[in-house]
Parts: C-alpha cells; sequence; structure tokens
C-alpha cells in the first residue's frame, strides 16, 4: 500500500476540498476477487480498508448501518452516489461536486436474465426504463436504502457499485456487490484486525 493512500471523509467537491484526509492502516481485498474481461464481469468486488486514526462524526460524516435480508426489498427508496460520468463518456465537470441519483433494486430474475453469470452475493440496480444511473467511475462507491416503512429514515448500505453495461440505458442495469452475501466475512475479517 502506498504511503500516500487515504480516505477523504466528509468530501463535497474534488476541486474545493472541506473534507478530512484519513490516512489507510490496512486495505484487505476479498479473497476471492476475480476480473473476467471476457465474461464482462467482476466477481466479490469489495475490499475492507482499515483507517490509521478514528474519524469524527459530524453532520456531514455519518454513519451507515449495516443490513439485514429484510432490508433489500423491491420498495425501498435507493440512491447511489460518486464523483463518476454524469453520462456515457462524459466526465463530471465544474467543482466536481458529490452526485447522487434515486435508483430501484432490480429483481434477481430480470437481473439474471441481463447477466446470467451473477452469483448470489451480487444484486442489480437502476431504471430499466432508462435515464440517470451509476457511471464510469462511480465503482466502489455505496448503494444505500431507506427500507420501506423506516420511520427513522436510517440508511442501509445494501450494496457497493461494481460494473453494467453503460450507463443509464434503456433495459439496463448496474450489478451491485450484495452486502448481506459479504457479512461473514467482513465480521470475520474485522475481529481479524483487532
Amino acid at each position: 500500500m502506498s504511503q500516500r493512500s487515504f480516505a477523504r471523509v466528509g468530501e463535497l467537491s474534488l476541486k474545493e476540498p472541506s473534507g478530512t484526509l484519513v490516512k489507510l492502516k490496512r486495505v484487505v481485498v476479498h479473497p476471492d476477487y476475480s476480473y473476467q474481461e471476457k465474461e464482462g464481469m467482476i466477481y466479490n468486488d469489495m475490499a475492507l480498508v482499515q483507517l490509521q486514526d478514528t474519524v469524527s462524526f459530524s453532520h456531514m460524516v455519518k454513519p451507515v448501518d449495516l443490513p439485514s435480508p429484510r432490508d433489500i426489498r423491491s420498495d425501498a427508496e435507493c440512491w447511489v452516489t460518486g464523483w463518476g460520468h454524469v453520462a456515457e463518456n462524459k466526465p463530471l465537470g465544474g467543482k466536481e461536486t458529490l452526485q447522487e441519483v434515486r435508483v430501484s433494486l432490480v429483481d434477481d430474475i430480470t437481473c439474471r436474465r441481463l447477466f446470467p453469470k451473477m452469483t448470489d452475493g451480487m444484486t442489480c440496480a437502476g431504471d430499466l426504463n432508462g435515464g440517470k444511473d451509476a457511471c464510469q467511475n462511480d465503482s466502489g462507491g455505496p448503494l444505500v436504502c431507506v427500507p420501506a416503512g423506516d420511520e427513522k429514515r436510517r440508511f442501509v448500505q445494501v450494496g457497493i457499485v461494481s460494473f453494467g453495461k453503460g450507463c443509464g440505458l434503456r433495459s439496463l442495469c448496474k450489478v451491485d456487490v450484495c452486502c448481506p452475501a459479504w457479512l461473514s466475512l467482513l465480521d470475520c475479517k474485522i475481529k481479524a484486525l483487532d
């Protein structure tokens, strides 16, 4: 890991930095990570990042809950955020402000039809009618949902943006690493880091 590796927390604009830099202590890549270019698939596309220092929560920095299976329902309100492209081959410009877009969770049958080699550790999100979606350089960003009926409107991270075909194209969506599928591995790795 590079000595210059860090996380930036509480950041909104890449051109007008206002967040806090926190050095990374360790990065643990999923042991079964695999990029299969011929298939157009990425398997187990996740890593656990341990920070060197404690992060202070504020109005700009808040924790996100980890999901239970009941949190991942098609009627949940979901968003992806990132500094990636705003359209196919159109980079984010201006102040490079963090973008968010509301997306829908796509049922497994439709997702498997679009991505036949998808595994149980994946879920799909996007707008099958076409429109806004995660795009190039949004990979690694969160897919968060407010579970249906949650009066506290807490954000639950149900996925991590991984890959897809195009940006906001009709009848397509993005594939995300599904958080419940890796919670036991995450718990095991966190205990090993302590």
